[in-house]
């Protein structure tokens, strides 16, 4: 609500994809597949069954005049995300990709691994918009293009929260492709700035 009343305030979320502090449950924000205490995955119903909702996109709908991705590993694009988001009036949503080994059942010492491999494949995407009040439009801004696009069954590989889904080539496909739907606004981006896309990466 206070997005939508245009309220100033800066609001940065560190998002872990489920409800981790209270026993792993799922979210909005757990991805397709997810094995989580309440969706677990087994032989009727494999892992969480809908599609993950973005926060940024949901803010932006609501009326926010700047939303950002970022991640710890790229610091100094963290750090002036928050700080410019900090300078403008109105509503504000900076979003942090975090890694939780308890409720991603992975290794404590892979936190860097796992994120590189999220960008690399493209399913955290670091980018910024902000809305010009008086004509209500968005200027969105790509601020990391991997230097190779990576399948996403290498990210999953490092969690097991993904175990169950990684038998099943359909569903790690289903969610390749949901990458590829939404990395294909950038696109246009790209060309327009020189750089080459590369072709569709297959899971």
């Amino acid at each position: 609500p206070w997005i939508a009343r245009g309220e100033n305030g800066l609001y940065v979320c560190l998002n872990n994809q489920a409800y981790m502090n209270t026993g792993v449950q799922g979210s909005g924000a757990t991805p397709y597949g997810t094995n989580t205490s309440t969706t677990p995955f087994g032989k009727a119903i494999r892992g969480n069954q809908r599609r993950q909702q973005y926060l940024l996109d949901l803010a932006l709908a609501a009326g926010a005049s700047y939303v950002a991705a970022a991640c710890p590993l790229l610091h100094r694009d963290l750090m002036l995300k928050v700080q410019k988001a900090a300078a403008i009036e109105g509503p504000c949503v900076v979003e942090l990709f975090s890694v939780c080994p308890e409720g991603w059942k992975s290794d404590t010492d892979v936190f860097h691994e796992i994120t590189e491999l999220a960008l690399e494949a493209r399913s955290w995407v670091l980018y910024e918009a902000e809305r010009e009040r008086k004509s209500n439009s968005v200027l969105f801004t790509l601020n990391h293009v991997p230097k190779k696009y990576l399948p996403v069954s290498n990210y999953l590989r490092l969690q097991e929260r993904f175990a169950g889904m990684r038998g099943f080539p359909d569903m790690v496909q289903q969610v390749q492709e949901g990458i590829e739907t939404r990395w294909a606004f950038w696109n246009p981006v790209l060309e327009a700035n020189g750089i080459e896309w590369k072709e569709e990466t297959h899971a």
